[in-house]
């Protein structure tokens, strides 16, 4: 493997990691989006809180003056309807962009991670079958050389067997044998200086094979670690997917809330409407105000707004009223109930924490 197909598959690692938290930081920008949907709905309450509060100007009004100052006052309970139904659509708007967000880029983006993960697995096998390769070569260079001093060291000690047997005598009167022997010394010279160029030569190749060795050594441990980097790039897209699919669930709850919302404030709409568009004389209209004050209880926040709107009422009428407020009475009920199961729930909650700083205070 070459070192530029290497870098290649280290960018591409490196590119996806950077995609990846691309996409998870998209993820979040639509969770929190999604997620201030519900603020946006409580804060109908908060209006809804204000709009019952102004109905004391209706009750403190002249009977005369009663319907323009109700449908003044009721306006907002049409805002309210349209707020609920634009969260609606803003959570459906939302559902739609994270879906095919899931779809176009989160998804295809973990296959392409994994189908690299695979691919760098083959290329790491390789290259692992390279390196041994490249060792078997630098052992048959490792055993070349040492063949080749063995071959230098044998003829070097025939050298020195000739210089020390030389024969003065034989030389001194057979000038036949002295030539003989001079030329077997320089046949053997002439060996040992071309197996010392052997040598030289082969320690050069036994160098170049250790070096090769030692690239494709470092080229597998790298693919090594740019598989592993690989992994734990894939392993974070999977945990995005998982998170993915786990919030994905959260739409279906948020959209049916919004629609119960949305039929409530409807009904409380409609409600404030009928007591503009029917009432004749102070009673119907303060009995039309009973009547919203029954709709609008449907947050516990309600209850102390429409709880002194009650009150007042029944001041006017000192307690006996010419209409029925059997609704309003009911729901108030209601109200109270779920305010003290969320107070004892709180409590509850706050007793637990308590145990549990003990517990942590008493634990060694």
């Amino acid at each position: 493997m070459v070192w530029s197909e290497r870098d290649k598959y280290n960018h591409q690692v490196a590119d996806y990691d950077i995609q990846v938290a691309l996409a998870n930081r998209e993820y979040k920008s639509i969770v929190d989006q999604v997620n201030h949907i519900p603020v946006k709905i409580r804060d109908l309450v908060l209006e809804m809180q204000s709009t019952v509060k102004g109905l004391e100007v209706v009750i403190d009004t002249d009977e005369y003056k009663m319907k323009a100052r109700l449908a003044n006052a009721i306006q907002p309970f049409h805002k309210l309807h349209e707020d609920a139904q634009n969260a609606l659509t803003e959570a459906g708007d939302l559902h739609t962009k994270f879906k095919e967000f899931l779809a176009a880029v989160v998804l295809p983006l973990d296959l392409e991670i994994h189908k690299l993960e695979r691919e760098l697995g083959i290329v790491s096998d390789n290259q692992f079958g390279v390196v041994g390769s490249a060792r078997d070569h630098e052992s048959q260079e490792e055993k070349t050389l040492r063949d080749r001093k063995d071959k230098l060291g044998a003829e070097r000690a025939k050298l020195q067997r000739l210089k020390k047997n030389r024969n003065k005598v034989c030389r001194a009167f057979i000038p036949f044998y002295a030539k003989a022997e001079d030329k077997n010394q320089e046949i053997s010279e002439t060996k040992i200086e071309q197996l010392e160029a052997d040598v030289l030569e082969q320690q050069r190749n036994l160098d170049k094979a250790r070096a090769q060795t030692a690239e494709e050594v470092e080229i597998w441990r790298d693919m090594g670690r740019t598989g592993r980097e690989a992994r734990r790039v894939g392993g974070l897209a999977d945990s995005l997917i998982d998170q993915m699919s786990s919030f994905q669930s959260n739409f279906r709850g948020l959209k049916d809330s919004i629609s119960k919302a949305i039929l409530q404030v409807a009904h409380i709409e409609d409600t404030a409407r009928d007591a503009v568009n029917y009432s004749l004389d102070k009673d119907d209209f303060l009995s039309g105000i009973i009547e919203i004050c029954a709709a609008v209880l449907i947050d516990p926040r309600m209850e102390e707004p429409v709880t002194h709107i009650h009150a007042r009422i029944r001041e006017i009428y000192r307690g006996r009223l010419p209409f029925s407020d059997f609704e309003l009475r009911k729901n108030l009920k209601k109200v109270k109930y779920v305010l003290r199961l969320e107070v004892g729930i709180q409590l509850a909650m706050r007793g637990n924490k308590s145990e549990s700083r003990i517990v942590e205070g008493t634990s060694l």
